[in-house]
């Protein structure tokens, strides 16, 4: 009785697994902020996983906060740690904030990138835009995040050089709540062959699968025969003590890949698959006899 029962455990374990290990193949980079100290200046870090290629070049004012934000909602469950990191208002301007570039297959199409953001303490006035581009210029790139100094509301955009559309989700956030933000930027839009002209945003997914997107905008204003391989990020509009915390950085090649737990969750998954084949290997060897 008890080999199927271990099969049973073996074969659950080992599907459960396996939308894991293939968002894990498709996960370009990611950073949890984990292995900063906090206090410290994001400016020069260079923790993480996966193909980054160059270290955080991010505004001095820029630091590490002592605790991490975490998510769950229906299948997806993230625990940031004890880390993130802190925009306020003497890090906030209207240049680039931050950037860090990787590795990318290119001629892909699409790139995936999803954070964790909650707003300490806000008004109608911050403006933050968070997004992928070929280089550090965050006017020329598709981003997702607040591009609106009226209003608290969560949109996608994309931007060349003085010309960009913004397509609001028109769902407002709140102070103290923890939100889960992807963006997929393609060359899905209208424009022909490697034009890079279509920021899609989800907000708040519960699943791998990514379903019918909260905001989508289509441009003629986009970044032409570029390779995508820049994270940056802008903020303006904050005073005072109002500040926002971001963590869980990921950027892939598909939806799943930028929605599943961090790389160490994942390795619990696989060493519990270990510990079962193992076990299974030794309990079907033949007993020696004295």
């Amino acid at each position: 009785m008890k080999k199927p029962l271990l099969l049973l455990s073996l074969s659950c374990l080992l599907s459960a697994l396996a939308p894991f290990s293939q968002a894990s193949a498709s996960l370009l980079a990611y950073d949890g902020f984990e292995d900063y100290a906090s206090g410290s200046t994001l400016n020069g870090s260079n923790g993480g996983s996966g193909d980054w290629n160059a270290a955080w070049v991010a505004n001095s004012a820029v630091d590490i906060n002592g605790s991490g934000l975490s998510y769950l909602n229906g299948g997806i469950s993230l625990n940031g740690g004890d880390r993130s990191f802190r925009v306020d208002a003497s890090s906030s301007g209207t240049a680039t904030l931050l950037s860090r570039s990787f590795d990318t297959t290119g001629g892909s199409g699409e790139v995936y990138f999803s954070f964790l953001f909650q707003a300490t303490s806000t008004g109608n006035q911050q403006v933050f835009n968070f997004g992928l581009s070929d280089d550090a210029d965050i006017n020329n790139a598709g981003t997702i995040g607040d591009p609106f100094s009226s209003q608290p509301n969560l949109a996608a955009r994309t931007r060349a050089s003085t010309s960009d559309g913004t397509d609001d989700s028109g769902f407002s956030y709140s102070n103290g709540t923890t939100y889960l933000l992807v963006g997929r930027f393609s060359t899905d839009g209208s424009q022909s062959g490697d034009t890079w002209d279509q920021m899609e945003l989800w907000i708040n997914p519960d699943s791998l699968v990514a379903g019918t997107a909260d905001a989508t905008i289509d441009r003629t204003a986009a970044i032409s025969g570029a390779v995508i391989d820049t994270i940056n990020m802008q903020t303006s509009g904050f005073t005072g003590s109002q500040s926002f915390l971001f963590d869980e950085l990921r950027i892939g090649t598909s939806f799943a890949s930028v929605v599943v737990p961090e790389p160490s969750s994942a390795g619990l998954l696989l060493g519990a698959a270990s510990f079962l084949v193992l076990h299974r290997r030794r309990s079907t060897s033949p007993r020696q006899t004295s």
